[in-house]
């Protein structure tokens, strides 16, 4: 009932005069229409009713201004009802109006209209092949701001008609020969700088293309430039706007010039009525007209809406700048953005930034894990796990060693006390060579070794391996664990390592290695254990000397040794159970023996030893605080108290620890210590240091006269 309905409704129009697109447009949505319910035999009966009128209107319609898109709509649909005729004199009368629709599409395109130059058509087997149209005579931009339009009119008219359904911008150009292309390419350049003009801001050459190609409802008459400049502005909008989209609605059609600031033109009286009756009687919603000749417009739409009452109005909105088109919310839809959509056209828009510093960032992501980290060079170090980690100044890791389980242990537990791993570059290449040392697995032998991290191979090792023979003590033992290392630093000694080697039991050996081969340069043993070792310039000569400090076993006392850092030979004092067999005495520029204090001169029967355990270094005042610890067999006792040494040696005061004052206060009640003058002691104690000066030891400053 509904279908009867508009075809009466459609009837009763198509007895009115005179012929018009609208009312073709009508026969073609109402077939188009019955064909959605794909019934033939439904569609190929209504179409005998309206047949006549179709072939009719198709004679007798003017097509001038029709949207070209228009006529291609009807020639694909004389091609549909081609197909269910089967009258033939019907079909004979569908392939001329098909005919007729072809020759009219292919005048529009060679026929310029109102102002247009004109351009001589090609044939018409070239219509969907390639494109002649000769070269613009001038620049699209004239002093008038639009002449000389009708050859890029044409030649993207002819672009538009001949594009396949899925084609874009750069298939249409394939189109193009070489001087169509040079056609292409100029009239993108004008349109880009009136745009500019327009909006403060330049398009791409690719938004020029797209607006033009893809809303060819602007293309109508004397508004290409003004339709063209419209949808550039509003996709310049659309990417500069945070979150919204501007699009121009369908159904709007502009007439009317722009110059170059943007504002409209007026077109001749006889243009504007021939605009008004061709959107009139199309799909045409909207017609934009210059301000200045709305009221003009409006008369003549009058006129034609008496004439027509049936037919729906056309609605003229006057503007005076391309700018009230933008703004205008019946033009101009406006549409918020979602997030991701406008995250990805932010990121698309700097697509080449992001894609260069992708590939920066991989390249330094493969150099560095082929390469690894630039600087190469080994300062520092650490552990984890089981692996001792060498880095650059920056942290980063530049090798891993494996270390045996024993060995890590160890090194762990007392890294905060000594030193075990030093840089030293041998070979002089600007990168250092690492010094660690390991253990050897179920033993207590230590082995220095030394790394090439650049070669990535071990260069030598040297194993703390010396058998001594002490004149009245049998040491079965001949392995040696190491206490520190540490690389030389005096011009002299540039390739020089030393290191402190502990026994298990009482003996220690303080040894001098070549770091370029390993080789032992110098070796000095010491009758009791030493601690800890500091450098020093001790007399301002521009050489640090080397000082230790430990125990001597055989006089049960903290001791102090300092030596050059040339010449660090021989043995330590000591009692003649003590001496070494077959080696020399020991070459310490100083050799200073501490005795008791008050606790160990009180419970002398209970005392193990005294050690120098620790050491402060105070350069400015150019002293030394020395940590004496006095052990006994009730370890309860083990208590520290200090001495201060200037750097001549020469002692300077001494002080107690809290912990030794309490021992004292204890030992006081029970009458263990009495009428003591401390002052008195202290004194008595710092007159009984004693030096050793090659043969004996006395109770002033000496130096040892083996070394001077």
């Amino acid at each position: 009932m509904e279908i009867e309905r508009e075809f009466e409704r459609i009837n009763q129009l198509l007895r009115i005069s005179p012929a018009s697109r609208y009312k073709l447009k009508l026969i073609s949505d109402f077939l188009l229409q019955i064909n959605n319910f794909r019934n033939k035999n439904f569609l190929r009966s209504y179409y005998i009713l309206l047949h006549p009128h179709f072939t009719q209107l198709i004679k007798e319609t003017d097509f001038s201004f029709t949207n070209p898109a228009f006529i291609r709509e009807l020639i694909h649909f004389t091609d549909l009802l081609e197909g269910i005729v089967e009258n033939p004199t019907e079909r004979s009368e569908l392939i001329i109006s098909r005919e007729r629709l072809v020759l009219v599409l292919h005048q529009i395109i060679d026929t310029a209209q109102l102002r247009f130059t004109h351009v001589p058509a090609p044939e018409k087997s070239e219509l969907h092949n390639s494109v002649n149209i000769p070269l613009l005579e001038n620049e699209l931009l004239s002093a008038s701001g639009h002449s000389n339009f009708s050859s890029v009119r044409k030649l993207f008219v002819e672009l538009s008609y001949s594009k396949s359904s899925n084609g874009d911008i750069v298939q249409l150009t394939n189109h193009l020969g070489t001087e169509q292309q040079k056609i292409f390419e100029k009239a993108i350049r004008a349109a880009r700088t009136v745009v500019t003009k327009i909006t403060g801001s330049c398009p791409t050459k690719k938004m020029v293309a797209m607006c033009w190609f893809e809303r060819p409802d602007y293309l109508l008459g004397e508004s290409l430039l003004a339709g063209l400049a419209v949808s550039i502005a509003v996709g310049m909008i659309k990417m500069m706007q945070n979150r919204r989209e501007y699009s121009i609605r369908t159904g709007i059609a502009i007439t009317g010039g722009i110059d170059p600031d943007g504002r409209m033109l007026s077109v001749d009286d006889t243009g504007l009525l021939k605009k008004l009756e061709a959107c009139f009687f199309s799909p045409i919603k909207i017609l934009v007209v210059p301000e200045e000749q709305y009221h003009i417009a409006k008369r003549h739409q009058q006129a034609f809406k008496e004439s027509y009452p049936e037919i729906p109005e056309l609605k003229l909105v006057p503007v005076n700048n391309i700018k009230d088109i933008l703004l205008n919310p019946e033009l101009t839809e406006i549409k918020p953005i979602r997030y991701p959509v406008w995250a990805l056209r932010k990121i698309w828009k700097i697509r080449r930034v992001i894609a260069l510093l992708l590939f920066l960032i991989l390249a330094g992501t493969l150099s560095l894990v082929l390469y690894g980290p630039v600087d190469k060079n080994p300062v520092k170090h650490t552990y984890k796990g089981d692996y001792l980690v060498i880095q650059n100044q920056f942290g980063e890791a530049l090798d891993y060693i494996k270390l045996s389980s024993i060995g890590i242990d160890y090194l762990k537990r007392s890294r905060d006390y000594f030193n075990y791993v030093d840089f030293i570059d041998i070979d002089d290449d600007g990168i250092n060579e690492v010094i660690y040392c390991d253990r050897k697995i179920n033993t207590y032998l230590d082995i220095i070794l030394c790394k090439s991290i650049t070669q990535n191979k071990i260069l030598w090792k040297h194993e703390l391996k010396k058998k001594i023979k002490f004149v009245g003590v049998e040491l079965l033992e001949d392995s040696y664990i190491c206490g520190s290392l540490y690389v030389l630093k005096n011009p002299d000694s540039k390739y020089e390592l030393l290191v402190l080697a502990r026994c298990p039991y009482f003996s220690t050996y303080l040894t001098k290695i070549d770091a370029r081969d390993g080789k032992e340069l110098q070796c000095y043993v010491h009758i009791g254990g030493l601690n800890l070792i500091k450098f020093i310039d001790l007399d301002y000569d521009g050489r640090t000397e080397v000082v230790i400090g430990g125990i001597n076993n055989a006089f049960k006392s903290a001791v102090l040794i300092v030596f050059d850092q040339k010449l660090i030979n021989g043995q330590s004092p000591g009692t003649t159970k003590y001496r070494v067999q077959d080696l020399a005495g020991g070459t310490e520029k100083y050799y200073i023996k501490f005795p008791n204090y008050l606790l160990g001169q009180v419970l002398v029967d209970q005392l193990l030893y005294g050690n120098l355990h620790e050491m402060d270094i105070f350069s400015e005042a150019q002293y030394l605080r020395l940590h004496i610890k006095e052990s006994f067999s009730d370890n309860t006792f083990d208590v520290s108290y200090y001495v201060y040494l200037n750097f001549n040696m020469n002692p300077k005061s001494l002080a107690t620890s809290t912990p030794y004052e309490n021992k004292i206060a204890l030992l006081k009640k029970t009458d263990q210590i009495y009428g003591i003058n401390r002052q008195r002691l202290n004194t008595e104690y710092l007159n009984s240091i004693e030096y050793w000066t090659g043969d004996k030891f006395v109770k002033s400053s000496s130096l040892n006269s083996v070394n001077n």
